[in-house]
């Protein structure tokens, strides 16, 4: 008998290690701080190390992750009055980033609800006033579906999509209510945005960039944000996304680790999926802002 409850003790102990280091393991947050760059630190839950965001942030540290974009959207918070849209935030590293570098103003687009809700977590913890949202950013609004590919499910999905075709199988199809930055025109423009704001959107929707770019005609004739762009190599329409940002008055860029070059097509395959298209009108000061307070290399 003295030995059963012995070994009952052990059992029940190692249990309950199990759980609280199970429950640590849960529950444990990346806190970023970095007193060049950002006003305050902002932190992001690994939710068990599912987070590949999150866990390479923790890893190899902020600026490390999809370099240049986080050190561009950090470095123009931190230096201009900035409002900040984030289409397919994801859970939020960009927002938290933008927001905890001082940008006046901060709007998240994500539509995915398991997502939004870690989003929604890490703005919390982090104690920022950033707006989130559970629309999709789209070329109309109403009612889509958006797709979850197939995964081994280890990671939060990154890739989800309003284009059936961006992967071959899919997991889950859900319908979410999207809208357009045209339909967003008349609020940025009234009431978040006055003369001395500079407007810098960030897309990173997963093969439909061209619909959000074609429902944001007036928005970016009215607004004319800077815009920071994921487009892969497999993506089809990136060079009518060129001609489109150009008919428009951008100058188009691709983003190296601590550069950028200037483009005239995108016809060609690019070492870099990372694109910024600044309009003409604010050339020269964000070229400034970029090479002499970021020490950045402008390439033509």
């Amino acid at each position: 008998m003295k030995l059963y409850k012995k070994w009952r003790f052990l059992v029940i102990k190692f249990i309950y290690r199990y759980l609280i280091l199970w429950q640590m393991r849960s529950d444990y947050w990346v806190l970023v701080t970095d007193d060049q760059y950002l006003q305050k630190p902002f932190g992001m839950k690994t939710c068990g190390f599912t987070d590949q965001i999150a866990c390479n942030v923790l890893k190899y540290g902020w600026r490390a992750y999809e370099p240049p974009m986080g050190y561009i959207v950090s470095g123009l918070a931190k230096n201009l009055s900035l409002t900040f849209i984030d289409i397919g935030s994801n859970t939020g590293f960009y927002s938290l980033l933008a927001a905890s570098s001082g940008a006046k103003k901060v709007t998240a687009y994500e539509p995915v609800p398991s997502i939004n809700a870690v989003l929604k977590s890490n703005i919390h913890f982090s104690d920022l006033d950033i707006e989130t949202h559970s629309q999709a950013i789209a070329d109309k609004s109403g009612i889509m579906t958006i797709y979850l590919p197939a995964s081994d499910e280890k990671y939060i999905e990154t890739s989800a999509s309003l284009n059936a075709d961006f992967r071959h199988q899919h997991t889950q199809a859900i319908e979410i209510e999207v809208t357009s930055l045209d339909e967003l025109t008349p609020r940025y423009l009234n009431s978040d945005l006055n003369h001395n704001d500079v407007c810098l959107v960030k897309i990173d929707v997963e093969s439909y960039e061209l619909p959000v770019l074609k429902g944001a005609n007036n928005f970016l004739k009215a607004v004319k944000p800077i815009v920071i762009i994921e487009l892969l190599n497999s993506n089809s329409d990136r060079q009518k996304i060129y001609d489109l940002m150009f008919f428009h008055g951008y100058v188009a860029f691709s983003l190296q680790e601590s550069s950028m070059k200037k483009l005239t097509s995108l016809n060609m395959a690019s070492a870099s999926d990372n694109f910024l298209f600044i309009p003409s009108s604010r050339l020269a000061l964000i070229q400034d802002i970029l090479k002499s307070k970021m020490c950045f290399t402008v390439m033509d």
